[in-house]
């Protein structure tokens, strides 16, 4: 699996996945700053249409 709003690039390094990667920011930021509950930054994450890579591409 790959960390969530990252890709690993040729080099073998984490790198942010533009789609995803300001997604990952905002649910910090409503964490942080927002005091936002979990469960509330999930729905916002989901309503991005946000999914998960893996690296085995059979996997959703």
């Amino acid at each position: 699996m790959y960390k969530y709003g990252y890709f690993i690039n040729e080099e073998k390094y984490h790198e942010p996945d533009e789609q995803y990667f300001e997604v990952r920011k905002e649910a910090f930021r409503r964490k942080i700053y927002e005091n936002q509950t979990d469960e509330t930054i999930w729905k916002y994450i989901v309503s991005s249409g946000f999914k998960r890579r893996y690296k085995n591409a059979n996997r959703e």
